[in-house]
Formats: structure tokens, C-alpha cells, sequence
């Protein structure tokens, strides 16, 4: 970290800069530290240095990284400040330091104090952290006990010195790796170079610069490019008419169930289809639903089997069929709702649905092994609980099935509607699905990720091709609970590779697809990103989460991230968990 340590007069401050002019990247900690005190000897002096700041180096600081970096005076009796991330929040803290001097006057102030006073507040950065000292002090005693307090106190502290007295006071009292420019009487205009020199020694460049040296202008910034195919949000999208899925009514028909009942509930099958493109198997549109009701009483019947009515089909239902009996066969319904699903009839993964609507059930149809085996297999099964007039509901109605799935006829069929999006929305098997929303967990609402079993560079990774229609790339971060989860899908490597990557003539970390990293989650680690011109990709720690720049040339296990397949795709070559219908008694099979 390097200190920038000013000894300056506190006056009005230029209007901050709108955007940064860096020429460097860098990740690293420096605090300029500014000399308020008697040895600046009058105001202007103290001007001269907040001016210098405010327009050479606040523009050259690299936030979009970013670059922390704190401003803290000595002689005004200013506290140390914290670490600044963004240049609006630096030009309120210098803006407050020139007004806190302006207050104070110019104070006596040591410079062996002031390092002190550093040491004091960022204690736990000295390791890493950048120190640049701008001092007016023109005392050889004063200057050689401060040398002789960093060689034993910041011995790995990175520091320059900005000497602007007319004096030839030596700082080689001062650890062997300190930087010393001279600007004698303080003219600043005589350095034109001083600001670049210094933004390099903020990225902790120890080198030494030429501060006459006319700088070249930062290159001109460019938009973060696009890469690779547009590639859609990791999210479940919703459009209805294309939805595919196949879907089994399982409504309970006994003589208890009033007539009444069951218009309602055939009403709201009606209802809950209407956006779909409902079609029968013959017609052979991929896009669409498959429907099929079962109605269980005392016996079971099969209203429509799956695939054999279309959406004018079911309009045109004037009523189902009378409910027989006191005693539901439930689990000979549900085999016979499960047995309607043949994974041959369509050439492409299709999910199951079995939407059971009932009055009541029993625990043990809620716990039947039938049951167990269809959401074993994969299937989504819904619930939906009738309640009559002033009845109650049914306790194993809402604990049985697929988690989230769960409905009342005191919910709209809009509530169900919603619900086959989601269960149109799904991952490859072989892929780890990632969601925030933990109402349906089993739903990938932020995206399918595959990690890689062997090791890439940066420069030829590839995560296309891996799914039909479904352009990949190299996964993107913005939070920790997403890192977590990344993370765990690997159990080897402790440097993971994934989508971020710093474009130069953009000035920026980005992703393929032309997305900024997210400024609300940048985890780097100590010193990072490595301000190197080679280090431009970006991996995580496996256990720390942390991140650092890398070569695009080496090689690292990387992750994948894709959208999922939803109702506005299908997925053709996609494999999918094996779903096995359920056994064939002798009788069925007779």
C-alpha cells in the first residue's frame, strides 16, 4: 500500500472529475496522507497540494477495479479515514479534509507523528498497503527520526515521498525501497508527469518514474465487447403458448363429491389451460401440452387419456363423469395417472405433471410408495385441495408432493398456470441447478451450471455446443451465496475459472456477453487484480471465495452457465433423469 503523504494549505477544492482517466489497473490499497502542518508554512502552499490531488490524481485512480484508497491529513488534527471505492466517495472525503484544514489552521505536527498516526489506523494493511507522502519539511533531524521510525514500524510498507521544500534535506534515512521526487517550492507545473508517476505508485509499482516527462493521454475507453452469442438470462421464462409438458388430471370423483364440486373443479382445469396450446399426440405440434384426466371413485376411469384431447376438446366438456362409491381408490388412480406417461411418444425430454384434486386423503395414500416412486423418478406432482362450502382443509393435501406445488380452490387458476412455467423450466440432468427463489428449489430460476472435469485456459475454453439451442458461457458471479454454490460443485483445483475478464480498451472487468462485473460484488483478495497487462482472466479461491487475475494463458478447472430449457426453447439433446413407469400388474398386462 502506498501512503501519499501531502503537506499542503486546505482551500476550495476544483469541481471533482466525472469519470476516472486511468492509465493502469490495479487492485491495491494506498492512503495519501496530507501535510497540514506549520512546515507547509503558509495556506497557499497547503492549496497548491489539495488542487494538485483534486485534478492529477483523483482522475487517474482506478474505482472500476477498484482501486480503495483513503486521503488523511496531519497538522489539522483530521482523523485517519477509511478506504474509498468510488470517485464521488473520495472527492467527499479530500473535499472534507480541505475544509477541516481551513478550519484548523496549520498546525506543529512532527513528521515521525504522522507515520505514527498512519501506523496506528491501518495497521492491518501494512503488508500490502501504499503509502505517499508529500512532505514540506525542510528538518534534517525532524526527516531522519521519521526514516529511522519506518525502517523499524513500516519496513514492508510500500512508501514515496513528495518533498516540496527548496531544501536538499536527505531521505535516505528511510527504508532502501523508498521513493523520493523533489519538487522544489512546490511547483507543480514544472512535473507534468507527477500524476501518472504517482497513480503507478498507488497500483504499487515500485519503479522509479520520470515526473518531467510529458504523459501520453490514457487511451480512449471502448464499450465491453460481445464476445459471444447472445446468450439469454439465466432465468425461467414464461410464454405459455409454446409451453410443452405432459399433464394428468387425477380428480377425485366418489358420491360424496357434489356435483357441485366437480363443475368446479372441471372449470378450473378449464381455466387453468386456457393460455396453452393444448394438442392432441396426432397432431404433432412440439410445442404444446398433453392432457389427460383420470377420475378415481370406486372404481377408476379414464375420462381422456393422455395426448387424446386438445384444448377445443376440453372447452367442450359439459360436465365429467358422476362420482361412484364412498371409498377413493386413490393409489389405483395414481398408477393409472402414472402409467399414461410413455417416454416414447415424444422425441424430445418432455416433464411429467400429475395434478391431483381432491376433497381429502388419507395418510396412507399420501405416503403410498407410488407416490414416492413418480417423484423418485422425477415427475412434478401438484396438488389441489377442493374445499367445500365450510368445509376444511385437508392437512395430507398440503404435505404431499412436489415442494411449492401446492393449491386450494381458494387460489385463482392463474396460481397453476404459473406453476406449469415452472415446471416447464428445468436443467439438463447432468447439470447443478441455481436459484435464490427457495419457494421451488427444484426450479433453476438463476441459471444451470456444469463444472469441468479437466482443466482449460482462459483462451480456449468453450461452453457451447454442450446443449442444443443453449449458448453457453464461462459462468458470471455477483454474489457470495452464487460463489458458495459454485464452489461446492467442485472437489479438486483451489483456483477456479470462471466468466470475468478485464478488456483494456474498455478500462473494466466484464463478461463475454458485453455485461459489466457487478460493483456490489468484487471480492478480491490482497493486492488484487495483479496490475500485470497479461493477468487478465479471473479466478475464485474454492475456499476463500476471493478472487485474483490470472494469465489467459494457464490452465484451471473452470464452470459453465446456461439458461435453462423453458417454454420459450426446446431442448432436443438434453439428457434427463431416467423416469421408469411404474410396474405392470398380471391383470393389466392381460
Amino acid at each position: 500500500m502506498l501512503l501519499f503523504l501531502l503537506i499542503t494549505s486546505a482551500a476550495a477544492l476544483p469541481t471533482c472529475p466525472l469519470a476516472d482517466q486511468n492509465w493502469l489497473r490495479c487492485g491495491s490499497r494506498s492512503v495519501f496522507q496530507i501535510d497540514t502542518s506549520t512546515s507547509m508554512i503558509n495556506p497557499a502552499n497547503v492549496e497548491k497540494q489539495f488542487n494538485f490531488i483534486s485534478s492529477s490524481i483523483l482522475p487517474t485512480l482506478d474505482y472500476n477495479t477498484p482501486q480503495l484508497t483513503a486521503f488523511t491529513s496531519f497538522g489539522s488534527g483530521a482523523p485517519a479515514n477509511g478506504f474509498t471505492s468510488t470517485l464521488q466517495e473520495a472527492c467527499i472525503q479530500l473535499n472534507t479534509l480541505n475544509s477541516n484544514s481551513n478550519l484548523a489552521g496549520l498546525q506543529p505536527t512532527s513528521l515521525t507523528d504522522a507515520l505514527s498516526s498512519f501506523r496506528s489506523a491501518y495497521v492491518a494493511y501494512l503488508k500490502s498497503i501504499s503509502l505517499i507522502l508529500f512532505t514540506g519539511s525542510s528538518n534534517q533531524s525532524e526527516i531522519d527520526s521519521a526514516g529511522n521510525y519506518a525502517k523499524n514500524y513500516l519496513i514492508s510498507t510500500k512508501i514515496v515521498i513528495v518533498s516540496t521544500s527548496s531544501s536538499e534535506a536527505s531521505f535516505s534515512s528511510f527504508p532502501s525501497s523508498t521513493i523520493t521526487y523533489r519538487l522544489p517550492n512546490g511547483n507543480y507545473g514544472n512535473y507534468p508527469g507527477l500524476g501518472q508517476c504517482l497513480q503507478q505508485a498507488s497500483c504499487g509499482k515500485r519503479n522509479f518514474c520520470d515526473i518531467t516527462k510529458v504523459p501520453s493521454p490514457p487511451p480512449p475507453t471502448s464499450p465491453l465487447p460481445t464476445l459471444a452469442p447472445p446468450i439469454p438470462d439465466p432465468t425461467c421464462g414464461c410464454e405459455p403458448s409454446s409451453a410443452y409438458l405432459d399433464v394428468v388430471y387425477l380428480v377425485e370423483s366418489t358420491a360424496l363429491t357434489t356435483p357441485d364440486g366437480l363443475n368446479f373443479m372441471l372449470d378450473y382445469i378449464k381455466s387453468s389451460l386456457r393460455n396453452f396450446t393444448v394438442a392432441r399426440t396426432t397432431d404433432g405440434i412440439d410445442a404444446s401440452l398433453r392432457v389427460g384426466i383420470i377420475q378415481y371413485g370406486d372404481t377408476v376411469r379414464v375420462y381422456a387419456g393422455l395426448g387424446t384431447i386438445s384444448g377445443a376438446d376440453i372447452e367442450n366438456i359439459a360436465q365429467l363423469l358422476p362420482g361412484t362409491g364412498l371409498t377413493p381408490q386413490f393409489q389405483s388412480g395414481f398408477k393409472k395417472a402414472y402409467s399414461q406417461f410413455n417416454s416414447t411418444s415424444r422425441d424430445f425430454f418432455v416433464q411429467r405433471v400429475i395434478v391431483v384434486m381432491a376433497s381429502s386423503l388419507t395418510p396412507q395414500d399420501q405416503n403410498a410408495q407410488i407416490v414416492q416412486q413418480f417423484l423418485e423418478s422425477g415427475g412434478v406432482l401438484m396438488t389441489f385441495n377442493y374445499i367445500a362450502p365450510g368445509g376444511l382443509p385437508s392437512p395430507q393435501l398440503q404435505q404431499m408432493g412436489s415442494i411449492g406445488y401446492k393449491f386450494s380452490s381458494n387460489d385463482p387458476p392463474s396460481t397453476l398456470q404459473d406453476a406449469f412455467c415452472d415446471a416447464n423450466c428445468y436443467c439438463d440432468a447432468n447439470f447443478a441447478i441455481y436459484t435464490e427463489d427457495k419457494t421451488r428449489p427444484n426450479v433453476p430460476r438463476n441459471g444451470c451450471y456444469k463444472e469441468s472435469t479437466t482443466q482449460g485456459s482462459g483462451n480456449v475454453v468453450r461452453c457451447n455446443n454442450l446443449l442444443e439451442n443453449k449458448a453457453g458461457q464461462l459462468a458470471k458471479i455477483s454474489s457470495e451465496p452464487k460463489a458458495e454454490f459454485l464452489s461446492q460443485l467442485f472437489h479438486e483445483g483451489d483456483e477456479i475459472l470462471f466468466g470475468a475478464r478485464y478488456y483494456a480498451f474498455a478500462r473494466q472487468f466484464g463478461y463475454a456477453d458485453g455485461t459489466q462485473v457487478s460493483p456490489n460484488y468484487r471480492p478480491w483478495d490482497v493486492d488484487q487484480p495483479d496490475p500485470e497487462p497479461d493477468r487478465e482472466c479471473v479466478v475464485f479461491e474454492r475456499t476463500t471465495l476471493k478472487w485474483s487475475s490470472t494469465s489467459c494463458r494457464d490452465s484451471h478447472y473452470y464452470v459453465c452457465e446456461f439458461a435453462p430449457c423453458d417454454s420459450t426453447s426446446v431442448c432436443r439433446q438434453i439428457s434427463s433423469a431416467a423416469f421408469t413407469l411404474p410396474e405392470k400388474t398380471q391383470q393389466e398386462s392381460e
